[in-house]
Protein backbone atom coordinates (compact mmCIF):
# COMPACT_ATOMS: atom_id res chain seq x y z
CA UNK A 1 0.00 0.00 0.00
CA UNK A 2 1.24 3.46 -0.97
CA UNK A 3 0.79 6.35 1.26
CA UNK A 4 1.71 4.70 4.67
CA UNK A 5 -2.07 3.18 4.19
CA UNK A 6 -1.08 -0.31 6.13
CA UNK A 7 1.07 -0.75 9.37
CA UNK A 8 0.51 -4.11 11.36
CA UNK A 9 2.05 -4.36 14.68
CA UNK A 10 1.40 -7.32 17.57
CA UNK A 11 -1.84 -8.21 15.96
CA UNK A 12 -3.12 -4.80 15.47
CA UNK A 13 -3.89 -3.84 11.83
CA UNK A 14 -3.97 -0.49 11.04
CA UNK A 15 -4.94 0.86 7.37
CA UNK A 16 -4.95 4.86 7.69
CA UNK A 17 -6.46 7.68 5.44
CA UNK A 18 -9.98 7.08 7.29
CA UNK A 19 -10.50 3.41 6.16
CA UNK A 20 -9.54 0.50 8.06
CA UNK A 21 -8.46 -0.86 11.46
CA UNK A 22 -8.24 -4.03 12.95
CA UNK A 23 -6.67 -4.84 16.71
CA UNK A 24 -7.52 -8.47 17.88
CA UNK A 25 -10.96 -9.19 17.63
CA UNK A 26 -11.83 -4.99 16.95
CA UNK A 27 -12.32 -4.25 13.13
CA UNK A 28 -12.90 0.08 13.02
CA UNK A 29 -13.65 1.25 9.59
CA UNK A 30 -13.40 5.30 10.12
CA UNK A 31 -14.14 8.12 8.24
CA UNK A 32 -17.87 7.92 9.73
CA UNK A 33 -18.27 4.22 8.49
CA UNK A 34 -17.96 1.32 10.05
CA UNK A 35 -17.33 -0.45 14.00
CA UNK A 36 -17.40 -3.71 14.43
CA UNK A 37 -15.64 -5.35 17.63
CA UNK A 38 -16.82 -8.68 18.29
CA UNK A 39 -20.68 -8.85 18.76
CA UNK A 40 -20.55 -5.04 18.84
CA UNK A 41 -21.75 -3.21 15.51
CA UNK A 42 -21.41 0.28 15.02
CA UNK A 43 -21.62 2.13 11.57
CA UNK A 44 -21.31 5.80 12.20
CA UNK A 45 -21.86 8.85 9.88
CA UNK A 46 -24.94 8.85 11.67
CA UNK A 47 -25.95 5.65 10.60
CA UNK A 48 -26.09 2.87 12.90
CA UNK A 49 -24.67 1.31 16.10
CA UNK A 50 -25.49 -2.21 17.04
CA UNK A 51 -24.16 -3.75 20.56
CA UNK A 52 -25.79 -6.52 21.34
CA UNK A 53 -29.40 -5.80 22.17
CA UNK A 54 -28.96 -1.97 21.57
CA UNK A 55 -29.29 -0.26 18.66
CA UNK A 56 -28.56 2.83 17.83
CA UNK A 57 -29.29 5.11 14.73
CA UNK A 58 -27.79 8.39 15.48
CA UNK A 59 -27.88 11.83 13.75
CA UNK A 60 -31.13 12.41 15.54
CA UNK A 61 -32.57 9.35 14.06
CA UNK A 62 -33.19 5.97 16.33
CA UNK A 63 -31.85 5.00 19.16
CA UNK A 64 -33.04 1.22 20.86
CA UNK A 65 -31.49 -0.50 23.69
CA UNK A 66 -33.54 -3.27 24.92
CA UNK A 67 -37.38 -2.58 24.81
CA UNK A 68 -36.50 1.40 24.92
CA UNK A 69 -36.60 2.92 21.52
CA UNK A 70 -36.15 6.69 21.35
CA UNK A 71 -36.84 8.48 18.28
CA UNK A 72 -34.86 12.29 18.52
CA UNK A 73 -35.66 15.63 17.24
CA UNK A 74 -39.21 15.09 19.08
CA UNK A 75 -40.66 12.30 17.25
CA UNK A 76 -40.53 8.83 19.22
CA UNK A 77 -40.59 7.69 22.24
CA UNK A 78 -41.24 3.92 23.04
CA UNK A 79 -40.36 2.69 26.31
CA UNK A 80 -41.74 -0.61 27.53
CA UNK A 81 -45.29 -1.51 25.83
CA UNK A 82 -45.89 2.46 25.92
CA UNK A 83 -45.41 4.18 22.64
CA UNK A 84 -45.38 8.14 22.62
CA UNK A 85 -45.87 10.61 19.54
CA UNK A 86 -44.89 14.06 19.00
CA UNK A 87 -46.26 15.42 15.64
CA UNK A 88 -47.87 13.64 13.37
CA UNK A 89 -45.19 11.22 11.54
CA UNK A 90 -46.34 8.19 12.76
CA UNK A 91 -47.89 6.00 9.84
CA UNK A 92 -48.34 2.33 11.61
CA UNK A 93 -47.48 0.48 14.42
CA UNK A 94 -48.62 -2.19 15.40
CA UNK A 95 -46.12 -3.64 17.78
CA UNK A 96 -44.06 -4.97 14.62
CA UNK A 97 -43.77 -1.94 12.22
CA UNK A 98 -42.77 1.52 12.79
CA UNK A 99 -43.11 3.80 9.65
CA UNK A 100 -42.05 7.44 10.28
CA UNK A 101 -43.00 10.24 7.65
CA UNK A 102 -43.55 8.05 4.97
CA UNK A 103 -40.16 6.28 5.69
CA UNK A 104 -40.01 2.73 7.44
CA UNK A 105 -37.54 3.22 10.69
CA UNK A 106 -37.47 -0.45 11.88
CA UNK A 107 -39.53 -3.50 13.04
CA UNK A 108 -40.06 -3.32 16.66
CA UNK A 109 -40.01 -6.12 18.28
CA UNK A 110 -42.90 -6.40 21.10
Amino acid sequence: MSGSKLVRSGGKLVRSGGKLVRSGGKLVRSGGKLVRSGSKLVRFGGKLVMSGGKLVRSGGKLVRSGSKLVMSGSKLVRSGGKLVMSGSKLVRSGGKLVRFGGKLVMPIVA
